[in-house]
């Protein structure tokens, strides 16, 4: 239980990086829209952004199932459905 319980808190920690890589990857990506409008970058370095843009979202949703599968398995781990208060909080 107590590994199961490790598993979870560094699925939280590491989702909560790849919420924060995705809002840096979005505002670079509209950074580089407005630049590319007014003249200061190529459509590459806009496509350049969309595609980091577009890989955080894909490494977003690898770290949102990693932290349901940690959930998960602490569940089974404990025999029940729900996951005891104060298991997941103490790390957001």
């Amino acid at each position: 239980m107590r590994q199961a319980r490790v598993y979870l808190q560094n699925a939280i920690a590491a989702l909560k990086g790849r919420r924060e890589g995705v809002e840096l990857a979005q505002e670079a990506y509209r950074l580089a829209q407005v630049r590319q409008e007014n003249g200061l970058a190529t459509p590459l370095e806009r496509l350049d952004a969309e595609l980091a843009l577009t890989e955080a979202q894909v490494q977003l949703a690898g770290a949102l199932y990693a932290c349901n599968q940690a959930e998960a398995t602490l569940k089974l781990s404990i025999g029940g459905t729900n996951v005891p208060a104060g298991f997941a909080e103490e790390t957001n």
